[in-house]
């Protein structure tokens, strides 16, 4: 920790001049083990948590007891944390990865060089598992007598442990045929998570659900040789044509879009001939964190905001926790013109939440009248998650950013001569 400070001398502020340090101040510290030395770099945490920052030393001085000051960030104070991220010496142990210049890479490939993408014909009747239609999610059993009020084709349901424990011990009795039920495989899958889905998945099979929605590379090698048919889920991330091309080489026909795709890299990968395939979603609560460990029960920090005032709630059972904003992605309005484009498929995912009729009805309404869900987001549906203009924009702010910088120290040295 910060012990105590005392005053810069005229080597150690012309040294952090030379690299952009506006202010800096002279700390000794006391505890731990190592002494940081020059070329080391170190990151400081306030006492109140209230900031943080990384840092190199660049210069030490001693007082007249000899006590060994070094060089700190301005702003911190005594009693702050600092750690020892990494020494000069590790600095240069290893041989560096990646090349000084990177411009080269910084390049996107056109359209004209992706595969094509020549997926192996399907006899007819071989997707019958994957009728046209609404499907929807959810994840619980008693959410199924909700959600089946609306007539979907398929009902998916999140294979989460209760109700794994509850389909294999038949505690409820499903309110519609199991050959209408798609089991969803979560898609965090440890190694013990692994052998217990490896005896389950075939006593489901016994059961009677042939059905299964692939989220993990290793789910793959689960339903493999299994007579179980598979669709590639969301987090097998079908973004483009490779990909799709490798889940189709693992005997994968049919395919749910991620969430975060736009409307113009989905016509992309999929052409016309092929959007039988793909099922999209078109309303969700999409899953932006996730924890390992469940919260105790007596946490009550449910609902909270950023910095940008945007509204996320937590979620938690036995397989885990999810960080998720509290409005929903929805391109409900779009699913007609989904339909007229080929995607005949359309998804409603109410994973992680209780389904209510009332929400539903909203949905469908959606749906039926080609009208927004107000409040809700479009995630990356429109201006989609690469851009060549907004990339270029960046790059320009930052080129002036960087001339700004230049110019103000040019500014700062120069003062400081006059003073001279």
């Amino acid at each position: 920790k910060i012990d105590k400070f005392m005053p810069a001398n005229e080597e150690a502020i012309a040294r952090a001049n030379e690299n952009g340090d506006e202010r800096i101040a002279m700390a000794h510290l006391l505890g731990g083990n190592y002494d940081p030395d020059p070329g080391d770099s170190i990151r400081l945490h306030r006492a109140d948590d209230s900031g943080r920052a990384s840092h190199k030393i660049r210069t030490i001085q001693e007082d007249e007891n000899g006590l060994r000051y070094i060089d700190v960030p301005a702003g911190f104070k005594k009693g702050d944390a600092v750690y020892l991220l990494q020494t000069k010496s590790m600095s240069k142990r290893y041989a560096r990865v990646l090349p000084p210049d990177l411009s080269k890479f910084r390049r996107q490939p056109g359209a004209e060089i992706l595969p094509v993408l020549d997926l192996t014909p399907i006899s007819r009747g071989e997707l019958s598992y994957f009728p046209e239609g609404l499907y929807i999610q959810v994840s619980t059993i008693e959410d199924i007598f909700i959600a089946q009020s609306k007539n979907p084709v398929r009902i998916i349901l999140e294979l989460t442990s209760s109700v794994l424990n509850n389909l294999l011990e038949e505690k409820t009795t499903l309110p519609l045929s199991k050959k209408m039920v798609i089991l969803s495989l979560d898609p965090f899958c440890t190694p013990e998570r692994e052998r217990v889905l490896s005896d389950a998945i075939l006593k489901l099979i016994d059961l009677g659900f042939t059905t299964f929605i692939a989220n993990n590379t290793a789910h793959l090698a689960l339903l493999r040789g299994k007579k179980a048919r598979v669709i590639a889920g969301p987090y097998l991330y079908t973004f483009n044509r490779w990909a799709v091309s490798f889940l189709e080489n693992q005997g994968i026909g049919a395919f749910i879009t991620p969430l975060e795709n736009s409307w113009t890299n989905l016509k992309s990968t999929f052409e016309e001939r092929f959007r039988d395939r793909v099922l999209v979603t078109v309303y969700a609560y999409p899953a932006l964190f996730r924890l390992r460990f469940q919260l105790p029960e007596n946490y009550g920090f449910t609902y909270f905001r950023d910095k940008e005032e945007m509204e996320f709630k937590v979620t938690s059972n036995s397989d885990g926790s999810q960080i998720m904003p509290e409005a929903p992605f929805s391109i409900a309005d779009k699913a007609d013109s989904l339909k007229k484009e080929g995607f005949k498929r359309i998804l409603l995912d109410f994973s992680r939440t209780t389904v209510s009729r009332q929400e539903l009805k909203i949905v469908t309404n959606s749906i039926l009248r080609s009208q927004p869900i107000e409040g809700s987001s479009r995630f990356n549906w429109k201006d989609g998650f690469y851009s060549p203009e907004k990339i270029e924009e960046y790059r320009a702010m930052n080129e002036r950013q960087a001339e700004r910088r230049s110019f103000e120290k040019k500014e700062r040295r120069g003062t400081k001569k006059k003073r001279f």
